[in-house]
């Protein structure tokens, strides 16, 4: 879970950084799609059975790396890749891969294993062991190291080939050398959990928001804050139903979804109630200052050694006080100086 949370972070701030697109996340290349397809062709088909037990996980893995190769070569077709053409290439290519992976379980009509295919589409780190993660988390962490080295070129890269090339440096090839190691991290991902969502999309916008755009401390952050987030994830995962172990991918849109949509929700919320409690003392202190001024020069006017009210008194007296005070003066009944004690 440390591992591939790690990896879907770092790759989701690195893939919005090179194709310029705040929506991007690991999967924008069709990566997902080909990892779907690899795994519907060793599971309805039996592709790659001589691999093992792991032989879903890594025809995944061999369908990712495919994918990802096959848009690099197709956007760069006809000149340089750009942002544009990258995610135009992804589309398509994603689009290429679902197709064919419907195709065959439509072929196949096995009820069975399209119901595998389908609960391997939504991720699950149930099949860890440690032979992974030895391959999983030195991959990952080779890969974040050499990101974290390149921040300014990332950097850079945010503000468009143009300027790039104009403070003499030309992104082609760094973005070129960026996607094939987010992809070989993706497909190792991929490998071990499967398809998770959302967290290459939305841990590096919290992190953005809370500390920054700089690709120095982006990174770094960004793997931190997502290898935490489904590390608990996971255990939610393993605790919520008895006897059985749900989707991460599931728990996570569950948890993904209704935080985009309340987060802005409850800060508007927050803020409309705090504004409203301040005009509300600001509206009360204003009445009850008008209130008590206008008792006091009344009261000063029929008897002239009736006290003063000091202002601090005037926010601790409420505007009840100051009616039922004013109505005391004009009768003689009471002095301004014993209403507190009686009130």
């Amino acid at each position: 879970a440390l591992a591939v949370g790690m990896a879907l972070s770092v790759c989701g701030v690195v893939m919005q950084a090179i194709v310029q697109n705040p929506l991007a996340d690991p999967y924008v290349l069709g990566i997902s799609s080909g990892a779907s397809l690899g795994a519907t062709l060793a599971i309805m088909l039996g592709i790659g059975s001589f691999l093992g037990g792991n032989s879903v996980g890594i025809t995944a893995f061999i369908g990712a790396m495919i994918t990802s190769f096959a848009v690099i070569a197709i956007a760069n077709m006809g000149g340089k890749a750009t942002s544009a053409k990258l995610i135009l290439a992804g589309m398509a290519v994603s689009a290429v891969c679902s197709a064919f992976s419907n195709f065959v379980i439509y072929i196949t009509n096995d009820k069975n294993a399209a119901t595998e295919v389908m609960k391997w589409s939504m991720g699950s780190l149930a099949g860890a062991s440690w032979t992974r993660v030895g391959v999983m988390l030195p991959v990952t962490l080779v890969c974040v190291a050499v990101f974290w080295t390149q921040y300014r070129n990332l950097n850079l890269m945010l503000l468009g080939d143009d300027v790039s090339i104009t403070l003499g440096t030309d992104l082609h090839r760094l973005r070129t050398f960026y996607l094939i190691v987010a992809s070989v991290m993706i497909g190792f991902a991929v490998y071990c959990a499967g398809v998770i969502g959302f967290v290459g999309l939305v841990i590096p916008h919290v992190v953005r928001i809370l500390f920054g755009t700089d690709h120095r401390k982006l990174l770094p952050l960004s793997a931190l804050l997502g290898a935490s987030f489904l590390i608990w994830c996971d255990v939610a995962c393993r605790v919520i139903l008895k006897n059985s172990e749900m989707p991460i991918g599931v728990l996570v849109s569950i948890i993904v979804y209704p935080g985009i949509l309340l987060v802005p929700a409850i800060i508007f919320a927050v803020f409309w109630y705090l504004l409203k409690i301040a005009s509300q003392i600001e509206w009360e202190y204003t009445y009850i200052e008008g209130r008590l001024s206008f008792a006091r020069i009344k009261a000063k006017r029929k008897r002239k050694n009736i006290a003063k009210i000091e202002m601090e008194e005037v926010v601790l007296i409420a505007p009840s006080t100051a009616h039922e005070l004013y109505n005391y003066h004009n009768n003689n009944q009471l002095s301004v100086k014993d209403c507190s004690s009686k009130q």
